[in-house]
């Protein structure tokens, strides 16, 4: 009855599910549409992917519609839009801005580890899942917010290079923060589920 149960919040697919995977698919739309300069539509799309984020989680609670699937897919969309909008300014060419493709590499290489670890300790292992923390929640929250900033200057054809430096900073900064709580989290749980296993065997 549990594994039925359990089964069930992995195959449902909910309203609230629906909509985290509308936001996956105009991540590639918006990748386009930055690669061809069209900034005010990549902007729109941009815009509309960042509310169906808000609006996803909210519906799931009011509905208490809330699955496995989903709490596992709503991350992973927020992941996909922000890596891809950073890949696309990395390597799109403008005047008026370019991010550092060290800053980009730092992302990248923080993503995929913390996706892979999700990955192997919650779903193949099966013995710790991590919780997202206040502070990954801020991190993603600045990603979002740098990236609307960008895409804002773009539009207008202006980019303040003092705020551009201290969001890099401010993003690089938390990022590795970040990386280095989420890593000393998993230690820690997977060392406590160890010894547990091991007493009680």
């Amino acid at each position: 009855m549990i594994q039925k149960k359990e089964k069930q919040q992995w195959c449902t697919v909910t309203p609230s599910t629906l909509i985290t995977l509308l936001r996956m698919v105009l991540v590639p739309f918006i990748g386009i549409f930055m690669v061809r300069e069209h900034w005010g539509v990549a902007y729109g799309l941009f815009l509309f992917a960042a509310a169906t984020d808000v609006l996803d989680g909210a519906l799931a609670r009011y509905l208490h519609q809330e699955t496995k699937l989903g709490a596992y897919l709503d991350p992973l969309a927020d992941k996909l839009l922000v890596v891809s909008c950073y890949a696309g300014l990395a390597f799109v060419h403008t005047p008026l801005f370019k991010i550092p493709l060290w800053f980009f590499a730092v992302m990248l290489v923080k993503e995929l580890c913390l996706i892979a670890g999700a990955v192997y300790l919650g779903l193949i292992k099966k013995i710790i899942v991590i919780k997202p923390a206040i502070l990954g929640k801020i991190t993603t929250f600045a990603q979002v917010v740098f990236v609307w900033w960008l895409f804002t200057s773009a539009y207008f054809g202006y980019v303040s290079q003092p705020i551009f430096n201290i969001f890099i900073f401010v993003l690089t900064l938390l990022m590795v923060v970040t990386f280095g709580y989420y890593v000393f989290k998993a230690y820690a749980s997977y060392t406590l589920a160890a010894y547990s296993k091991k007493y009680k065997g």
